[in-house]
């Protein structure tokens, strides 16, 4: 997908970062940390940002494997 940059892999590189990001702060992120749903940094937050638009909102939460921890618990 992306081009090597000096010998080392460029999505690596990119990845590495956004783990050193803090965590974003909004209310769908406190909804999630309520049901005691742990996230350590940016792609966390933003993985779960996205798993709400894409199960949460469409009320699809049997497809979902975090929708589908939380009934089951």
């Amino acid at each position: 997908m992306f081009d090597t940059m000096q010998g080392v892999d460029a999505e690596k590189n990119i990845f590495d970062l956004m783990s050193e990001v803090s965590l974003e702060k909004n209310a769908i992120i406190r909804q999630f940390e309520s049901m005691k749903i742990t996230m350590k940094n940016a792609i966390h937050s933003q993985a779960m940002i996205e798993l709400k638009n894409k199960y949460c909102d469409k009320k699809a939460c049997l497809k979902c494997d975090v929708g589908n921890y939380l009934l089951n618990r």
